[in-house]
């Protein structure tokens, strides 16, 4: 068992040392392992094992197969430390070639997480049941995977449920994952566990952004257009049909957008004039032009003149204004809109945020939304069913709370229902649902409150 001191007990037989307190002896009342960092435990038939805080692994007992991981097969009645498994990323460190020298984004999909490094590389962690997480493989995993092949990424988005898109130095698109509605873009409906290129028109130029909803995917041009693919059965590829697209199509109209974001069946731009247009599932207002119509081509959002950014979540959108205030329409059974009045009821305009005034980035998940503020620090809102608002409970907040001990936040992603933030000193953190290892630590506990996410050899 472990102890809220880190340390370890173990009882029962002993003949090899699994019990880690140096002797042979059998022990019929608990004994302190020689280990004092520990996080977790486990035991096999004749050897045990611990996490420790430092990331490392440490072993102790019957050893003959090698089971200790030490490299040897001799048996130890004390802990030794797995070879090579695993280490934090240490960013002061140049000379371990393992470590990346920045995160330069992350984000967030339903059950799973990633990030791009600043040498083009990406990892990912959590849910794969789809090859989501583009290591070759549809095994989860708790701690970050390598994406195969990918050395030239600079922004990567993940979908809201099962799909992953990266824009390269190239500006091309590279996405894999789930594939069953053409979102991959490669012209088929074949899903794939490492890259696939998107089938870019060649007429628009190179792709400045991406962004990925529940089953399709869109790119924004250095032209100011857009264009979409991927499932289109609420019109959310903007092409003014319901027809699904495998390979991309351009939005209908959009010739001046600033930025995008992808809900699950909806997608929001906001414009060079700091309007937004939205389009496709419009049945809790998440278009905000005081209707529930679906739209198949944009339509203005209606009294929103001064957006800076927007955020799109499962059926509510949120954008900053550049007064640092933020707006929000849609969905608010959860509070997701911050207002304080959640209700049932579709909020088919803008409402402001209460108490928000110094927001610079925001992030919508399913059902919450979380902003940066001018300090660095975070207020989330909304559902809190796992913690993904990070305050400690699981209780839902109607208004803005703070994130517990994040005071150096730069980028922000929220998933399904987990929330993840890179840090001033270039490390993750993330909080929420964890039952797929989305938050990267290792585990596959929820937390409440922000972890680190471990990085692997």
């Amino acid at each position: 068992a472990t102890r809220s001191n880190n340390t370890v007990a173990c009882w029962g037989n002993n003949a090899s040392g699994q019990l880690g307190n140096g002797t042979t002896t059998n022990a019929t009342t608990p004994v302190t392992a020689s280990v004092t960092n520990a996080t977790s435990v486990t035991a096999g038939s004749g050897h045990t094992c611990a996490t420790r805080t430092n990331y490392t692994v440490a072993c102790w007992g019957n050893n003959a197969a090698g089971q200790l991981g030490d490299g040897t097969t001799t048996n130890a009645t004390t802990p030794v430390t797995v070879t090579g498994l695993a280490d934090p990323i240490d960013l002061t460190d140049p000379t371990d070639p393992t470590d990346p020298t920045g995160i330069t984004s992350i984000t967030a999909g339903g059950s799973h997480t990633c990030a791009t490094l600043d040498d083009g590389t990406a990892a990912c962690w959590g849910w794969n049941l789809h090859g989501q997480l583009g290591d070759g493989t549809t095994t989860n995993a708790s701690a970050p995977v390598a994406v195969t092949g990918l050395t030239d990424a600079t922004t990567i988005t993940a979908g809201g449920e099962a799909h992953m898109c990266a824009t390269r130095s190239n500006g091309t698109v590279a996405c894999w994952g789930n594939n069953d509605f053409g979102q991959l873009g490669d012209g088929t409906t074949t899903s794939a566990t490492a890259l696939v290129t998107v089938q870019k028109p060649r007429v628009i130029g190179d792709v400045v952004q991406t962004t990925t909803g529940g089953y399709h995917t869109c790119a924004l041009f250095g032209n100011g257009t857009v264009a979409c693919w991927g499932d289109n059965s609420r019109g959310q590829l903007g092409d003014g049909t319901t027809i699904d697209a495998t390979t991309p199509v351009t939005v209908t109209g959009l010739t001046d957008v600033a930025t995008i974001t992808a809900g699950y069946q909806h997608t929001c731009a906001t414009r060079t004039d700091d309007t937004v247009a939205c389009w496709g599932k419009n049945n809790q207002g998440q278009l905000g032009n005081g209707t529930t119509t679906t739209a198949t081509t944009p339509v203005t959002v209606t009294g929103l003149t001064n957006a800076t950014t927007a955020t799109a979540g499962w059926g509510h959108t949120c954008a900053t204004r550049t007064d640092n205030t933020v707006a929000c329409w849609g969905s608010n059974i959860y509070g997701q809109l911050g207002n304080g009045i959640p209700t049932s009821t579709a909020i088919t305009t803008p409402v402001t945020v209460t108490g928000l005034t110094n927001a610079t980035t925001i992030d919508a998940g399913n059902n919450h939304t979380c902003a940066i503020r001018t300090d660095n620090t975070v207020a989330c809102w909304g559902g809190n069913s796992h913690g993904q608002l990070g305050i400690g409970t699981t209780t839902t907040a109607t208004t803005p709370v703070t994130v517990t001990g994040l005071t150096n936040a730069t980028t922000i992603t929220a998933g399904g229902s987990h929330t993840c933030a890179t840090r001033t000193d270039n490390t993750v953190a993330c909080w929420g649902n964890n039952t797929s290892g989305q938050l990267g630590n290792a585990t596959t506990t929820d937390r409440t409150t922000p972890v680190a996410v471990v990085w692997q050899r």
